[in-house]
């Protein structure tokens, strides 16, 4: 009895034993000793990853795998661990044995495990360490080895070293010259398996390029990486899909990517989800840097491009089948059909559309058919083949009267344009004479010149052609771009002397066009002056209108004074720190740049832009206030009162000092200096200010008005 009771004992402890068990379900980690099922399921901790044991789409097979939590599809799978080894047991299990080997084992043969990592053979088990296998919030599934106390030993295998035919956020492309890894993605067979196909995306060592191989050949290449992309990827049509970054050192190459995820396709076709389109050689949306492989004479070199025709149905009549141990896809076929001259029709041989079947043209019937049972696939026929010799004659005919016409076309295009040619070389003379000042002639810019001639740099201003100009930015890149106001863009550029340029560009919509920019050259030529910019030049390109300045390393004043600019579609010049002397009757004096001075100065103090800010203008509202007694109303809100009223009061009176009416009231830069530095230097009584007031735009001129002794005087630019 005694006896009965301890066996019975034993038993409900060991069933206990077995129902309380740990299980692998719903959690992110496989501990050593336990087994992985077909039902069991391992969670990212954030639950964006999950992997599991699946079928495809009713086959038998079983493929471990990893995808997006939110995909239910089995083919949304992007890591598989047995891709060309699929598993027909429903019994198989992922473990990790005792002594730290990472297998899938199949129950009815557990002689045939697929070694995922395997631990250095014989060696002793170390009792203060264990194993598990965690899925990170990156969908990467890590094996690790691990402490006695729970800390990480170091990470002994990962799958994102071992990727399957995706590319996911996080993942690499490249290789490691320490450890000898290469990390590449390939292709499937075709869409209804997951055993590699016949292509595989990659970083080449040797250019550092990413290149696409089909079985060895190199069937695409990005281009050299430049400016933050792959020179051939560099089209506005590929950024979204495309968006990698590029690292190397004495260790590793590699580009890892950004975006959602690429999958190469059985075609070499590459998907990006982002845009949701497919990038390929041969169609959809095509890809630059394609390296198409030869065709026969037989056949037209454009038929790669067209590709084929297919309809469903049977063939009937003799075929050849190729090995089965080719491993052949789709594209495959294709090309075997492409370089068989007498193959006229292709198709895939089993039921997952793998291997290759083909005809020739007179050996083969095609039925239409829609009924499965009787065997119908896709028939694959050929189009763009070369006709035979008797119709060479014709298309001999077609041939010359096309080029005939072509020449023709192209003979009047050349002439039109060496006519325009020679009429946009008179115009651009034309400005230069009208421009004026120390303009060289020849249109070809010549960097020469800004060097240095026998001790003095060139004064000369030039006509730079557009070529040096886009050099000089890298095409506009936007990387170059430093402002942009109501003529255009603003870039840095670099000449090849070394020289650095601003580069001012007219806006395609700004509305201008040559006259506009012809005054705006000509005003700039005027103003040649040690204390303003210098206009080194301009290019007058087509549609092009660019101005080309001195470099200002430290940007504009109105960058640090006003967090925006503003735009409008005319050309509005500087008005509104012109002293009314020079925009009335065109004089420039020593005290010109008083007169703009002394409008900073009260921007400053203000926070308001003379012209924009105030209904009449700033200088108009300080003077105002300065004689009514409330001067201090002109400050800047946003100071909150947090200055001395005294000292602003002496700057206000500095500020209108120097935008007195006439030039010869205002004081001297030195003055103005020492009234700034030298608090107890006596300021004279100033008077009433001159100012200039800019109105609306009628007929392409520019209405303001100026204010000189009590009067008001209107006047019009061409602008």
């Amino acid at each position: 009895m005694a006896i009965s009771q301890s066996v019975l004992c034993f038993i409900t402890f060991t069933c206990f034993m077995h129902i309380t068990k740990p299980s692998n379900l719903n959690t992110d980690q496989l501990l050593q000793g336990h087994e992985f099922t077909t039902s069991d399921r391992l969670i990212s901790p954030t639950g964006w990853y999950t992997m599991s044991f699946f079928q495809y789409e009713g086959s038998e097979d079983f493929y471990l795998g990893i995808r997006k939590s939110a995909e239910t599809s089995t083919n949304r799978n992007f890591w598989i661990a047995n891709r060309n080894m699929p598993l027909h047991d429903p019994a198989t299990i992922l473990i990790i044995d005792e002594i730290g080997n990472l297998k899938i084992i199949s129950n009815r043969e557990r002689n045939s495990s697929i070694m995922l990592y395997s631990s250095d053979a014989g060696r002793e088990v170390n009792s203060n360490t264990t194993f598990n296998a965690i899925l990170q919030d990156t969908g990467n599934l890590m094996f690790r080895e691990m402490n006695q106390n729970g800390s990480l030993k170091r990470t002994l295998w990962q799958s994102f070293d071992h990727l399957s035919h995706v590319l996911m956020g996080g993942m690499k492309l490249g290789f490691n010259r320490k450890t000898g890894q290469n990390w590449s993605i390939t292709s499937r067979r075709s869409e209804k398996t997951y055993s590699s196909g016949s292509f595989t995306l990659g970083l080449e060592p040797k250019t550092k390029q990413l290149v696409m191989w089909w079985r060895g050949n190199i069937f695409w290449s990005s281009g050299q990486w430049s400016n933050g992309s792959f020179a051939n990827l560099n089209s506005p049509l590929y950024h979204k899909d495309f968006e990698f970054n590029y690292y190397s050192d004495e260790n590793e190459t590699y580009v890892s990517y950004l975006a959602g995820y690429i999958d190469l396709e059985p075609s070499g076709s590459m998907y990006g989800n982002v845009a949701e389109a497919s990038y390929s050689c041969v169609n959809d949306y095509f890809l630059s840097g394609c390296s198409m492989p030869s065709v026969p004479k037989c056949r037209d070199h454009d038929s790669l491009y067209r590709g084929s025709r297919n309809s469903y149905g049977v063939m009937s009549g003799t075929s050849f089948k190729f090995d089965e141990s080719e491993n052949l896809t789709s594209f495959d076929c294709w090309m075997k059909c492409l370089n068989n001259c007498s193959c006229e029709a292709y198709s895939y041989v089993n039921e997952d559309e793998t291997g290759c079947e083909i005809w020739s043209r007179d050996s083969a019937n095609f039925v239409a058919t829609t009924n499965l049972t009787a065997g119908g696939r896709q028939i694959y026929f050929l189009v763009g083949r070369k006709k035979g010799k008797t119709k060479i004659w014709i298309i001999s005919t077609i041939v010359g009267t096309i080029v005939l016409i072509i020449l023709c076309f192209t003979c009047n295009k050349l002439r039109k344009k060496l006519k325009l040619k020679a009429e946009d070389r008179k115009k651009r003379t034309k400005l230069l004479s009208e421009i004026g000042g120390n303009t060289t002639i020849p249109i070809a810019y010549n960097e020469r010149n800004e060097q240095k001639k026998n001790g003095k740099s060139s004064d000369d201003m030039h006509i730079f052609d557009f070529q040096i100009i886009l050099e000089a930015t890298a095409n506009f890149s936007s990387t170059n771009k430093i402002g942009e106001g109501g003529f255009g863009p603003v870039y840095k550029g670099k000449l090849s002397s070394g020289q650095e340029v601003a580069i001012k560009r007219l806006s395609k919509s700004s509305g201008q066009g040559l006259i506009e920019f012809k005054n705006e050259a000509i005003l700039i030529v005027k103003l040649q002056h040690t204390n303003l910019v210098r206009l080194l030049g301009f290019c007058i390109d087509k549609e092009e209108r660019i101005l080309v300045y001195k470099y200002l390393p430290n940007k504009s004043l109105n960058l640090y004074l006003f967090e925006f600019e503003e735009r409008t579609k005319r050309i509005v010049g500087t008005f509104g720190y012109m002293s009314p002397e020079y925009a009335m009757m065109g004089v420039i004096s020593t005290k010109l740049d008083v007169y703009s001075f002394g409008i900073l100065l009260l921007e400053i103090l203000s926070g308001k832009k003379n012209n924009i800010d105030y209904p009449f203008n700033l200088v108009f509202n300080a003077w105002k206030l300065w004689n009514e007694g409330e001067a201090l109303k002109l400050m800047d809100k946003n100071m909150n009162g947090s200055y001395s009223p005294t000292q602003m009061l002496r700057y206000i009176h500095i500020g209108l000092l120097c935008t007195q009416d006439q030039a010869r009231d205002r004081p001297t830069m030195l003055e103005v200096v020492s009234f700034l530095s030298n608090e107890i230097a006596h300021l004279p009584k100033p008077k009433q200010p001159g100012f200039c007031v800019i109105g609306g735009v009628e007929d392409r001129e520019l209405r303001y008005s100026c204010s000189i002794k009590e009067t008001t005087n209107s006047c019009s630019s061409g602008r």
